[in-house]
């Protein structure tokens, strides 16, 4: 008599399960995997555009904003004690 094997609990059985943009992995490692790869089929071009991006908006600016900025020429010193 053949032996069945059984199912443990909600486990996929695809590597990923991609739902719109949601991804569901088995485990970290695969999470780690996928992440590498798909770091790896951007240029370098749009990962330096996403790096900008993101200091961007961590110091609260735009693209347009800097656009609309005006140098004024003027050094500020901060007096540290």
């Amino acid at each position: 008599m053949a032996k069945s094997k059984k199912k443990k609990g909600n486990v996929a059985n695809e590597p990923v399960v991609k739902y719109g943009n949601l991804v569901f992995f088995n485990s970290f490692e695969q999470q780690k995997e996928y992440e590498v790869q798909e770091v790896l089929k951007q240029s370098p071009v749009e990962r330096i555009k996403e790096t900008v991006d993101l200091i961007l908006r961590m110091y609260g600016f735009t693209r347009e904003t800097l656009k609309n900025r005006r140098p004024d020429n003027t050094i500020y010193f901060d007096k540290t004690e």
